[in-house]
């Protein structure tokens, strides 16, 4: 007795979607992958959507831990046994990505509406009562599956501009908080370069020297700050300190609350660190700060940060005394594109509407929740609640990795070219690489450069990637024209330079983002020439 005959004839379990509007069945780009324990019931379902050129290609499967090993981008819709041999498919469910999910058909036994329940549970798409009938309508459903997958990523796409989009707008209301601390620190390097310069005395130049890294290192973080909450790429969770992305908010917001007399508050508990990714974490906070802020008068008020654990999660509140939110209001405050803030004189938004709506999305990408409490005339709290996920291992691999950058001594003594068209980085460059006994050669142009590799043997090449009329993406394949093994590395002070996505797939051997730190240039040099 095979497993269709011990089925029954009808669907007496959940609904199975209905065909609908027949759709064109002409062979598309689809790629399938089926987890089935049984190869015979596999290939049947292969053949079955390849005959009916629902997929152009289809993947079998037979195991949970071969499944786990899978490039799941690769495909749009994956098809699972609720029975595996060495698991389930609500297991498989728990592997797939949240983000560029694939299509999810989950097959059950026969009237067991228990597992299909907890398959949409687990995030399938479509639950389904195994029986013959049903697999006659697997085309029309794996259709139907690819279009939510399109759509799904289409949507994802248009989240991710409006984020980006956010994020711009979020940078341009604090322009004058960032353009004065940025001056703050400009008048610190300047007044302490003119002392230094004007002191005969060693110790009071080493001194001020110090002074000047430390304003440099400032700037570097309030630069990179603005640089990850606007630059497109890859968004990754990683183990972070949400203690220390508060702190960097309420930096970068600091100007913001002192011209509104608004005082600081923080409250927060000594409380493990979370998967999350920093950049969007940070872009939350951004906004729910922003939004305390214009529920403040400019006569002034407080705002409280709180930060503490409870059981598995964590939860962060920020309790303003403002003008509050009235009920009806507060009902539609995460819908995009509402919001009340208004310029009294002109009657137009002043807020884009989407800062919220922004923040419940990132937080919920997170695997958490955000509320809001709030009284008219008294003030208005938000809380973020986000679960406490602790992996040792990667925790682990995450300080191994830093103890092994803070391990990395001097590299050996080089002979490496500069390319740079601006004179006072290349000299700056020819200092630190010099320090440790390095032969340094500076040429102003690619041009100029590929004509001393043509006639000198270097080691390294360090090249500016964007200069006047060659490129640093140009110099780079001239350059490994004229040697294949070419070491160069590409360095640019445009950090949403396009070019730095590809540049590695170029031929380049690395890339730093100006300004950098010695340690950090020792650092690549050894790694890109694999030296001890």
């Amino acid at each position: 007795m095979n497993k269709h005959d011990r089925l029954p004839k009808k669907n007496q379990g959940y609904p199975i979607p209905g065909p609908g509007p027949r759709q064109s069945r002409v062979a598309n780009n689809m790629r399938a992958l089926i987890l089935q324990s049984e190869p015979d019931i596999a290939e049947q379902q292969r053949n079955l959507l390849l005959t009916t050129k629902t997929c152009q290609d289809v993947d079998i499967l037979h195991s949970l831990a071969a499944f786990a090993s899978s490039d799941f981008a690769s495909y749009e819709l994956v098809i699972l046994d609720a029975h595996l041999a060495d698991g389930s498919a609500f297991e498989a469910l728990d592997l797939l990505p949240a983000q560029n999910r694939p299509a999810t058909i989950c097959w059950y036994p026969e009237s067991d509406i228990g597992l299909a329940r907890e398959g949409y549970r687990h995030g399938a798409d479509y639950c389904i009562e195994w029986k013959k009938d049903n697999l006659d309508l697997l085309p029309e459903i794996a259709s139907k599956a690819a279009t939510l997958y399109h759509s799904r990523r289409r949507n994802s796409m248009l989240l991710l501009q409006l984020r980006e989009a956010d994020a711009m707008a979020t940078l341009g209301r604090m322009t004058s908080g960032i353009a004065h601390d940025f001056n703050n620190i400009l008048q610190a390097i300047w007044g302490n370069a003119v002392a230094g310069i004007e002191t005969h005395d060693a110790d009071e130049q080493r001194e001020v020297l110090v002074a000047i890294k430390k304003s440099c290192e400032q700037g570097q973080k309030i630069s990179n700050l603005l640089l990850d909450l606007v630059r497109s790429r890859a968004r990754k969770k990683q183990p972070c300190d949400v203690r220390e992305i508060l702190d960097n908010a309420l930096q970068l917001m600091k100007y913001e609350f002192l011209n509104r007399n608004i005082k600081i508050e923080k409250s927060y508990a000594d409380v493990p660190q979370i998967y999350c990714d920093p950049p969007q974490m940070l872009q939350v906070f951004l906004n729910l700060l922003a939004n305390a802020r214009d529920a403040i008068s400019d006569r002034g008020g407080y705002l409280t940060v709180t930060l503490q654990a409870d059981g598995d999660n964590l939860h962060i509140r920020f309790s303003d005394n403002g003008s509050g939110i009235a009920e009806n209001i507060r009902q539609r405050i995460f819908e995009p594109l509402f919001t009340t803030k208004t310029l009294e004189k002109e009657n137009r938004p002043r807020g884009t509407g989407m800062g919220l709506f922004i923040a419940s999305e990132i937080v919920q990408g997170h695997n958490g929740n955000i509320e809001v409490e709030s009284e008219v005339g008294v003030g208005t709290t938000f809380t973020i609640t986000l679960p406490i996920e602790i992996a040792t291992a990667a925790s682990d691999s995450v300080d191994a990795g830093k103890k092994s950058k803070q391990a990395v001594g001097k590299p050996e003594k080089l002979s490496i070219l500069i390319v740079e068209d601006e004179e006072i980085v290349r000299n700056v460059l020819q200092r630190m690489l010099k320090v440790d006994g390095h032969d340094v050669s500076l040429m102003p142009s690619g041009q100029e450069a590929l004509e001393q590799l043509r006639t000198h043997n270097f080691d390294l090449v360090i090249s500016d990637l964007h200069m006047p009329e060659m490129n640093g993406m140009e110099f780079l394949k001239k350059a490994r024209k004229l040697r294949d093994d070419i070491k160069v590395v590409m360095i640019t002070g445009d950090a949403l330079n396009p070019d730095l996505e590809i540049v590695e797939e170029a031929g380049a051997a690395g890339y730093l983002l100006k300004p950098f730190r010695k340690k950090e240039l020792d650092s690549l040099l050894k790694n890109t020439l694999h030296l001890a």
